[in-house]
């Protein structure tokens, strides 16, 4: 049977975030620990204050990723269509 990215995602093994595994990020147990290890270093006002911080950067990161996704589906599309046209 011919593989099918389509079936892969209704199958839930693609395009599900939990299958999704960045090699490039360390794992969580270290980011915890450095979040536990940066909780008890600073006060608490600076650490709601980088919370704070984190929080923003997230959000203006999310805004930019949906930005990129939207371009990126969107030229693929069109090459998609080009090819179909030929």
């Amino acid at each position: 049977m011919k593989t099918s990215a389509i079936r892969d995602i209704f199958n839930g093994k693609r395009g599900n975030i939990e299958n999704m595994i960045n090699p490039n990020m360390p794992p969580y147990t270290e980011q915890n620990r450095l979040y536990e290890q940066l909780k008890q270093t600073i006060s608490a006002e600076a650490f709601a204050l980088h919370e704070s911080l984190i929080d923003s950067l997230d959000e203006g990161w999310l805004e930019q990723i949906d930005f990129y996704f939207t371009e990126g589906f969107k030229l693929g599309l069109c090459i998609g269509i080009e090819c179909a046209e030929t």
